[in-house]
């Protein structure tokens, strides 16, 4: 009986729990194994969340470059294109009323679309627009006075916009647009040399910078060339509102 009692105080012994160090111990590493598992997806959070800002202001920028880029493109339409065509009955050829683009160089940029039915156009347009809290959107005329949204104000503050126009080839002035000489059929008048109208054969450069509204880190800026369709012809002679070319029987 003995002997029976010895082994079951062995017994006791060898099942008792984990000592207080020994508990502390395995709390401490657990602690550091949540630790480092919360910095890892405190960082997968910064980084989606930084990712989906850049998305949300790429997204924006892209929308806004689209939707300039093809009003440049089709600036100056005008449904009486055929008039302007020179021929010898009809000298006196018709001008493009909505061929001027204007860039100050401020943030504007302004254009004419000649409505289909007339030839009169309305003044369309973009603009950088500064709210009160000194925030930017890009701003498009529509054609009746009004300005309209096209950037998200809650989205992306754009810092910058400009629109100039790029040289191609060899231009006079660095920037204008290249203007090709046009040739007459009647030499010009004595004492008016170079009165051929010229050709201006535009293109213009759209560059636009935006910040995340939510984290200002976020900047990003975008650029788009747009080649202009509608070139614009220049009346070189004494009288702009005249003709194009000399008249030998005038």
């Amino acid at each position: 009986m003995k002997s029976s009692n010895m082994g079951m105080r062995k017994c006791g012994r060898s099942q008792r729990g984990l000592s207080l160090v020994e508990l502390m111990v395995g709390v401490a590493i657990g602690l550091f194994i949540v630790a480092g598992a919360a910095t890892v997806v405190s960082t997968q959070l910064v980084d989606t969340r930084r990712l989906t800002q850049e998305a949300q202001v790429q997204q924006d920028l892209r929308a806004a470059l689209d939707i300039m880029t093809r009003e440049f493109r089709r600036a100056g339409s005008w449904p009486a294109a055929n008039t302007s065509v020179w021929t010898p009955q009809n000298p006196n050829i018709a001008f493009n009323p909505g061929a001027a683009v204007t860039v100050p160089g401020n943030g504007t940029a302004t254009f004419t679309s000649t409505a289909v039915a007339a030839n009169t156009g309305n003044v369309l347009g973009f603009r950088l627009f500064k709210n009160a809290q000194n925030q930017g959107v890009i701003q498009q005329n529509n054609g009746n006075g009004g300005w309209q949204d096209v950037t998200d104000i809650s989205t992306v503050d754009i810092q910058a916009l400009v629109v100039s126009f790029t040289p191609l080839g060899v231009a006079p002035i660095a920037g204008a647009p290249v203007s090709i000489q046009v040739n007459c059929p009647y030499p010009c008048p004595a004492g008016t040399p170079n009165c051929e109208p010229t050709l201006q054969v535009r293109e213009v450069t759209i560059q636009v910078t935006g910040v995340s509204i939510s984290d200002p880190t976020v900047v990003r800026q975008m650029q788009s060339t747009v080649r202009m369709r509608n070139d614009q012809i220049v009346n070189n002679m004494a009288n702009p509102a005249g003709p194009l070319c000399p008249d030998p029987l005038s």
